[in-house]
């Protein structure tokens, strides 16, 4: 993801925002699950199961935002913007830790994979 958006748009901080939010899109974040489920309970498959049902929200939000075009139109960035936050609002709670580490290793691999900018 990372590599076909730095294709497509050219520029680095956008491929990195649109990367992140393809991943979180995807794939609700453990790191919130796991941290909204143990308020729930003490056992952490059982919190994770919890949390990803209370995070799949921020997964469809992060669907919409693409959808409207992200970085690259008005409406996106408003979006955008409107769900970080709505995300700083809550503290670290909601803090997609997870995906922030895989959009990291994304560059990571594209960078060990030859790519230069």
């Amino acid at each position: 993801a990372f590599e076909r958006e730095l294709r497509r748009t050219g520029d680095v901080n956008i491929a990195t925002v649109h990367t992140f939010l393809t991943i979180l899109a995807k794939r609700p974040d453990t790191w919130i699950a796991r941290k909204l489920g143990l308020e729930e309970v003490e056992f952490v498959d059982d919190a994770v199961e919890i949390g990803m049902q209370k995070c799949r929200w921020i997964s469809e939000e992060a669907k919409r935002i693409l959808k409207a075009g992200a970085l690259l139109t008005e409406n996106g960035r408003r979006m955008l913007w409107k769900l970080d936050g709505e995300l700083r609002k809550h503290g670290s709670k909601l803090n997609p830790g997870s995906t922030a580490d895989l959009t990291a290793s994304s560059i990571y691999v594209a960078l060990l994979r030859g790519l230069r900018f």
